[in-house]
């Protein structure tokens, strides 16, 4: 039998053990489950055994106390294995400050249900600290153990769990006294962010975990979330990364993620460990990680991954390629699946930097350009640490303006990337000469390619983790035109302006090559305005008035060198239309 067949196999046994066996929900004080959502709010969690209705009170530091009614979602006995009803309720509060203490009063038919206090978080500053763990959910007096340890670290953020929270199903039962109870004050004072692993696909293709898990995407099992300096990504390497890529919806979000991500920090959490050499090395899960995830986590230099499934601990050297990295420029992966479940013998991969069969979690603290990884036993002691301070990575360079890769001498050029300074400008040097770096962030450095440079240049980024190089061929013209106002919109004989760059070599202090601007069949020389960006012209012109209705194309010749499309909407007046 097939390791898939296995699978299906015990999905349907321990369903029917669950069916077979209604368990009672017993009443029970409720702990909430706190949740930061996108844009500075926050979602408050409670499971109760009685029907009802209920009301939250809130406040932010020392202001007014505010209410507001819980919403609830139902949770039936066909998803709880129950044999009654109980009540899943949700509180959302918007719009809260940062860095600010909240606290909240729940009320549930008129009686006193819980209360506790969260502390927002800060804006996207350069610190954070947060735990990692994972094949938790044991029930065992380990899991314990490393929960407790947890629970001491008072200065944790956030948790990530890389799944397999409720043996041995991921039943609600598993999930309730395995996941939520365990973690149950932690839960209350940060939030956990979790990506499923096997076992939670064992019951009903994970509902009860979906159902359970409100996160800040509720449709999907997979989802990303910005806390502090760090973008975090969860993705379920289980059924989703079946799907060819051709079909696989999954595989394009998280290249989209990674692409889009403007964070220095990407950590990325996923249940099946890419590099292993432990028991479940033979996993197809684990070979579809390898192939499908850990292919684009290295492509795009993601600096930490982490993964669970095999029940011990290890971590990887910086890997690009699957090889080892040179210099650190690549992705450490980080096995932490000593949570509490039965440990699996270690077995070194070639990729190991370190590894141990111990019952452990993981500690990551994060300050500006630099990471420390701390792996810790259930009594805190500290046995592996590594600091990870990735060096900047070139992804292209382009115009700033159509983004295309064509650069003429003193284009505004835009240089993308990952890990450059977020909070300082990076060194930029065009063969060997130090250039103004006129806009950075952690992914992007604006630059004026040098009037001076040749054809082909040697381009270097500098950060204090390092640098990056790589050759650019440059252009004796390269015409681009700027997106235009997207509330913008003209009329025939009106007069406009678009702006440029890429016009190459200058007469004075103008570019020298003749310009003209193409739109309608109609060809109109123009004379360019320099602005306040360096390489940046404008170009002033008048509307054709055989312009036709619509998004009609409009093209910069320079020298003989065509610019790419620009679609300008014109618009008839009510005399033109008639």
């Amino acid at each position: 039998m097939t390791h898939h067949g296995r699978r299906l196999f015990l999905k349907a046994l321990l369903a029917g053990m669950a069916g077979s066996r209604m368990l009672r929900a017993a009443p029970e004080a409720s702990t909430a489950r706190l949740q930061f959502l996108p844009g500075g709010g926050a979602s408050l969690l409670w499971v109760l055994t009685e029907p009802g209705s209920g009301l939250l009170s809130w406040q932010a530091g020392d202001g007014e106390w505010s209410q507001l009614e819980i919403g609830v979602r139902p949770l039936p006995p066909q998803i709880t294995g129950l044999d009654s009803e109980l009540e899943l309720l949700i509180a959302r509060l918007p719009d809260l400050p940062p860095e600010t203490d909240i606290q909240y009063k729940l009320e549930w038919n008129s009686a006193p249900a819980g209360s506790g206090t969260f502390r927002t978080p800060g804006p996207h500053g350069p610190t954070a600290t947060f735990l990692a763990l994972g094949d938790s959910g044991s029930r065992l007096p380990e899991q314990d153990a490393v929960a407790a340890a947890m629970q001491q670290e008072t200065d944790a953020d956030f948790v990530l769990h890389v799944g397999d929270m409720g043996y041995p199903a991921g039943s609600f039962t598993d999930l309730r006294e395995a996941y939520l109870k365990p973690y149950a004050a932690q839960m209350a004072r940060i939030p956990f962010y979790s990506a499923p692993g096997n076992h939670e696909y064992y019951t009903d293709s994970l509902r009860p975990y979906m159902k359970l898990r409100l996160g800040p995407d509720d449709q999907w099992s997979y989802y990303s979330v910005q806390h502090g300096p760090v973008h975090v990504i969860s993705v379920d390497s289980n059924d989703p990364v079946l799907p060819d890529p051709d079909t696989n919806r999954m595989l394009p979000w998280l290249e989209q993620q990674l692409r889009d991500s403007t964070s220095f920090w990407r950590v990325i959490l996923f249940h099946h460990p890419a590099y292993t050499a432990g028991l479940h090395r033979d996993d197809p899960f684990v070979a579809l990680s390898r192939e499908r995830l850990a292919t684009l986590c290295e492509r795009y230099s993601v600096p930490l991954v982490l993964n669970g499934h095999e029940h011990f601990y290890q971590r990887t050297c910086p890997v690009k390629d699957g090889q080892p990295a040179q210099g650190g420029a690549g992705t450490t992966y980080i096995i932490t699946g000593g949570g509490g479940a039965k440990l699996y013998p270690f077995y070194v991969h070639p990729l190991t930097a370190y590894g141990a069969s111990v019952f452990e979690y993981v500690k990551v603290h994060i300050d500006g350009l630099r990471m420390v990884v701390s792996a810790l036993d259930a009594n805190r002691l500290e046995f592996d640490r590594v600091e990870i301070a990735p060096p900047p990575a070139i992804r292209d360079l382009v115009n700033a303006a159509d983004q295309r890769p064509a650069l003429a001498p003193g284009s505004l050029a835009v240089l993308r990337g990952y890990h450059f300074s977020p909070d300082r400008p990076v060194r930029l040097r065009c063969d060997g000469q130090l250039q103004d770096v006129i806009d950075s962030n952690a992914v992007t450095a604006q630059f004026q390619v040098p009037y001076s440079a040749s054809v082909v240049v040697r381009l270097q980024v500098e950060t204090p983790n390092g640098l990056a190089e790589t050759e650019v061929r440059i252009a004796t013209l390269a015409p681009a035109l700027f997106p235009l106002d997207p509330q913008l919109t003209v009329a025939p004989g009106a007069a406009s302006d678009v702006f440029a760059t890429g016009l190459g070599a200058l007469a004075g202090d103008l570019p020298a090559a003749p310009l003209a601007l193409a739109m309608a069949s109609n060809y109109m020389p123009v004379t360019p305005i320099a602005t306040a960006l360096p390489g940046v012209y404008r170009l002033d012109y008048t509307v054709p008035l055989d312009a036709p209705e619509g998004n009609v194309e409009l093209r910069l010749n320079a020298g003989d060198e065509w610019s790419g499309p620009l679609f300008v909407p014109v618009v008839f007046s009510p005399a033109q239309s008639a």
